[in-house]
């Protein structure tokens, strides 16, 4: 029988209980889950809900919310796109009628 979704990510928050300092391999071990992209999902999900926090260089993943005054985490995997010349210039606006 497969394992929905919902029930995937509540087997990883309970790895997570058993072991807060366990790496993604590990989870794929204690989970069964054989994809580490999966295990990352799964914590940005349980992140979203508010059910797991992670601390900016820290390896620990930590069950509760965030305390006030702690650092976010990095966004991974957005590319943020480069500015073309143009806007860096700040485009047309700005220029005056006597830019030309």
């Amino acid at each position: 029988m497969s394992r929905t979704q919902g029930t995937r990510r509540f087997d990883v928050l309970g790895a997570i209980r058993r072991n807060e300092r366990a790496s993604f391999h590990e989870l794929c071990e204690a989970t069964g889950i054989k994809s580490t992209s999966v295990i990352f999902y799964y914590l940005q999900q349980l992140e979203k809900e508010g059910l797991i926090y992670r601390v900016a260089g820290a390896r620990g993943i930590f069950i509760g919310r965030r305390p006030a005054g702690l650092p976010l985490p990095k966004e991974r995997g957005k590319r943020q796109r480069k500015m073309t010349s143009k806007e860096q210039r700040g485009g047309w606006a700005g220029r005056g009628a006597n830019a030309f």
